[in-house]
């Protein structure tokens, strides 16, 4: 834990073999988050922004935007809410 100073958050849906919000592909972004703030990470978590899925994909998102912004935004909001909560 002493070593890790930036972590790259990503996802992947191996059924699609897609790129993936980070809430729905196969990491649970939200336990490894939690697991990070056990540990006390006080390091840089970068969210990657080339997802490129369409906005009608989307679950519910209240934000007019197309593309990579949507996509970095629904990102930004899910890990607001894991760190929310930890």
């Amino acid at each position: 834990k002493d070593l890790i100073t930036h972590i790259h958050m990503k996802n992947f849906d191996p059924q699609s073999g897609q790129w993936a919000l980070l809430d729905s592909g196969v990491l649970n972004w939200r336990q490894l988050i939690e697991m990070l703030c056990a540990i006390r990470f006080d390091g840089f978590l970068v969210i990657e922004t080339h997802l490129n899925i369409s906005p009608d994909q989307f679950k519910t998102i209240n934000y007019d935007s197309e593309g990579l912004e949507s996509n970095s935004y629904q990102n930004l909001q899910f890990v607001r809410s894991c760190l929310a909560r930890s």
